[in-house]
């Protein structure tokens, strides 16, 4: 946890930003610590390497060979910004309309009647006529009402 914090103001400590406080615990860790000295070394290298001014030349091709490559790259990364950005489109309205689907079905009932009826109630009527202990007409009827 210390290592961190250490490391975290390594640049501060070398440019001299932090207070004596911190700078003494830093000093003390540094003795004791391999990683975090090693860290504090390649610093050091880096610093001694990037205060080194050696003057390159540059071929004449360079500045227009860099340009075109910028250019080029631009041009890539518009490319594939478009795509992805459509390919979001694309997948945000097919979860509107699945959404809005979901929510048809919720609120309105289908007007096409079920396969399987929900509930099935089955009854018989009988009509019988008497006249005199004679029958003289009967009419049986099975019905079926389904809900």
């Amino acid at each position: 946890m210390f290592c961190k914090y250490i490391q975290k103001n390594l640049s501060a400590y070398l440019d001299g930003e932090l207070s004596r406080v911190s700078e003494h615990l830093i000093k003390k860790h540094i003795l004791s610590c391999e990683n975090c000295r090693r860290k504090l070394e390649f610093f050091i290298w880096v610093i001694r390497l990037t205060e080194k001014k050696e003057n390159y030349q540059l071929s004449k091709d360079f500045v227009s060979n860099l340009e075109q490559k910028i250019i080029k790259s631009k041009v890539d990364t518009k490319k594939q910004s478009i795509f992805k950005l459509s390919l979001k489109k694309v997948i945000c309205c097919f979860g509107v309309v699945f959404i809005m689907v979901g929510i048809y079905f919720l609120l309105f009932k289908p007007s096409h009647k079920l396969e399987y009826p929900i509930a099935t109630l089955s009854y018989q009527t009988k009509s019988i006529y008497y006249s005199k202990n004679e029958i003289i007409w009967a009419n049986v009827v099975n019905q079926t009402r389904r809900w």
